[in-house]
């Protein structure tokens, strides 16, 4: 204030309402070019982010097209014919020699992605086979989570295969199994990963279920067969692809 008072004193009053005038014009114009940076940089912020958007929407949705497309070729439409009836005869041909009674395939898939942009990791049974007194799940098991059987999951990642005597013995260590074949009367069971040959991609697993208790953990034979079921399905399918 004093300045002010001074100046007055030294320049006179209009001199000083002039020179407060220029100043606060140049300081405002400042302001709002300064205003006019920041929404420019927010503008430019915001648009980014809907450009990532559209890409994610975009790619999305074309990868959704490519795999829910309703038109397939004539040769498309034989081939997995032909790839169908020969898996659900391999299960078929093993619930017969290994004694089974029930043979499964179940597939990996993509199940949709989460907010955090990680797709969500689900599995399908895509074929089976049973015998006259078992029955069948591929009607109530479709697109269910991984997560709902995490220790096959883990044993097949890491070893490749899982080996159960008894079933009872789930009941605490693996109650999802557990109570997935308890009711239907499951006792035994010996689950094979299938892989691809060239990256051993786990493409999905077959299992094989018994009614009686069976010692699949030291039987080589039912081991080598189910194994030989599992290599075929892969190399059907990574030739098809």
């Amino acid at each position: 204030m004093t300045e002010i008072t001074s100046a007055i004193a030294t320049f006179g009053l209009i001199p000083v309402i002039i020179a407060f005038f220029i100043y606060y014009t140049i300081a405002s114009r400042k302001t709002q070019d300064k205003m006019q940076n920041d929404i420019r940089e927010k503008n430019k912020e915001t648009l980014d982010v809907i450009r990532q958007l559209i890409g994610r929407v975009s790619d999305g949705v074309s990868n959704v097209a490519e795999n829910t497309k309703l038109v397939h070729t004539i040769e498309e439409e034989e081939e997995n014919t032909k790839v169908n009836l020969s898996i659900t005869q391999w299960l078929n041909k093993a619930v017969v020699d290994a004694g089974a009674n029930h043979a499964l395939y179940i597939v990996f898939h993509n199940g949709g992605r989460m907010n955090s942009n990680r797709y969500m990791q689900r599995m399908s049974i895509s074929h089976e086979s049973f015998d006259r007194y078992t029955t069948p799940l591929m009607q109530d098991l479709q697109n269910f989570p991984r997560t709902f059987l995490p220790v096959t999951i883990k044993e097949i990642t890491e070893t490749g295969h899982r080996y159960c005597d008894d079933v009872a013995e789930l009941e605490d260590t693996d109650p999802n199994v557990f109570n997935l074949c308890s009711p239907r009367g499951i006792k035994s069971f010996i689950v094979q990963a299938v892989r691809t040959s060239s990256d051993k991609t786990n493409l999905g697993f077959v299992v094989l279920e018994f009614k009686n208790h069976t010692k699949v953990s030291k039987d080589k034979t039912i081991q080598k067969l189910v194994r030989d079921v599992a290599i075929k399905i892969g190399t059907a399918l990574e030739i098809t692809n």
